[in-house]
């Protein structure tokens, strides 16, 4: 069974509270389901995607926690201030960390940030509102 990707949310026939969105993630055995508006996924067996659509455990339970998600993920995304920002002017390095994220080739060879969008960045950082004042 193959689970396409989609933008619009699934038609619900038996259940009325907020919908998840199919995907497939490429794996033989489990699809993803998810809502953009909470950040919420889970995985699901790929002969059981209809049903997560429509009704179930899983979409009563998610059901029953929607409103607290959909505020908490407001929160996270509009109401916190930053503690600490890490600003990355390079991609370059010559070193070989073990624990580096960026492969050994976009290291030697990566970008540089344009002076331009890097004074800039600290333009807006000088003027972002950290902490209590």
């Amino acid at each position: 069974m193959t689970v396409a990707a989609t933008t619009s949310r699934a038609p619900a026939q038996k259940y009325a509270g907020p919908a998840l969105i199919p995907v497939d993630i490429g794996h033989a055995t489990y699809a993803a389901v998810t809502d953009p508006d909470t950040a919420f996924w889970a995985l699901v067996d790929k002969n059981r995607v209809a049903e997560s659509l429509t009704g179930g455990p899983l979409l009563e339970a998610y059901g029953k926690e929607y409103d607290r998600l959909k505020r908490e993920l407001h929160a996270l995304r509009f109401e916190l201030k930053p503690s600490g920002v890490y600003l990355n002017p390079t991609e370059r390095c010559n070193l070989n960390c073990t624990y580096c994220y960026l492969p050994g080739e976009q290291r030697s060879g990566g970008s540089h940030m344009p002076q331009k969008t890097l004074v800039d960045s600290l333009g807006a950082l000088h003027l972002f509102p950290f902490g209590d004042g």
